[in-house]
């Protein structure tokens, strides 16, 4: 299985500030040797997936899992380019949301007077998939399962596994004060690969108590306990510059050697 980053920012894009690590939204894609792509989540990062995708040729089925509802996950969408592609199918999943269902807060953000193509002018199958009791499951070639996250509003975490590789993606999450959070611990344990949500210093982070994200030293807390071998600084507070990013990366690393901050490139296993 191949990986690769094509965003991994916090909340809202950079635009045109240069940034080493990139400046868009949350996206991540996972592709199978047979060519399937499983995505994890659709923030501003899913653009330029799509035009990668579309210059590699048709695709008929591509899977998209949310971590949750908020914008800076979904924003993307309406930009995907093979959401317009008429041969093509997208099989949609994430887990409840507040309220409503994935295909009514996908129409939400591409309807008047917010967008000007409603979600009905996508050309592609949308294949809104249901949400399964079922503690893993498969999406094609990929094994799923799941874990709550702290967040506000709810959401999931999840561990993708295929031809050998185990990925968890862990964004937008809260460590509990009384510890490491034991049912992601569970989740990522012998993960080849931990996404987690670092968005602050430790120094940062009594200022956003309850916002819903977590620093890098809780970050290899996790990645300790659950026994990973890498693991990857995400969801980068937009305000952060390459140099704290940078930063960022040191301080972990004296902790947990196999550590890396997202950029937005393909994922190697070490």
């Amino acid at each position: 299985m191949e990986i690769r980053v094509f965003g991994a920012r916090g909340s809202l894009p950079l635009g045109s500030r240069p940034s080493a690590f990139g400046g868009n939204t949350p996206c991540v894609a996972c592709t199978a040797a047979s060519g399937a792509v499983l995505i994890l989540d659709a923030g501003t990062g899913i653009f330029p997936l799509g035009r990668q995708l579309a210059e590699a040729g048709p695709r008929r089925d591509i899977y998209l899992l949310f971590s949750h509802v908020h914008w800076d996950h979904i924003q993307g969408f309406p930009f995907f380019g093979p959401a317009y592609d008429a041969g093509g199918c997208l099989h949609i999943m994430g887990g409840p949301t507040a309220g409503g269902t994935w295909e009514q807060a996908l129409c939400g953000q591409m309807q008047h007077p917010y967008f000007p193509v409603p979600l009905s002018a996508l050309h592609a199958s949308l294949d809104f998939q249901k949400w399964p009791n079922a503690a893993r499951w498969q999406m094609g070639p990929f094994l799923v399962s799941r874990a709550q996250t702290n967040h506000p509003g709810g959401g999931f975490a999840y561990r993708i596994q295929c031809e050998g590789t185990s990925l968890v993606y862990a964004t937008d999450t809260e460590h509990f004060p009384s510890g490491i959070d034991t049912n992601l611990a569970a989740l990522a344990t012998g993960a080849d690969l931990l996404f987690y949500d670092c968005t602050y210093f430790p120094e940062e982070y009594p200022a956003h108590i309850g916002h819903g994200h977590s620093t890098w030293r809780h970050g290899v807390e996790l990645a300790h306990a659950a026994g990973v071998r890498q693991l990857v600084l995400f969801h980068h507070e937009p305000s952060h510059e390459d140099e704290a990013l940078e930063e960022m990366e040191r301080q972990a690393a004296r902790e947990f050697p196999r550590v890396w901050a997202a950029r937005e490139q393909s994922v190697h296993i070490a």
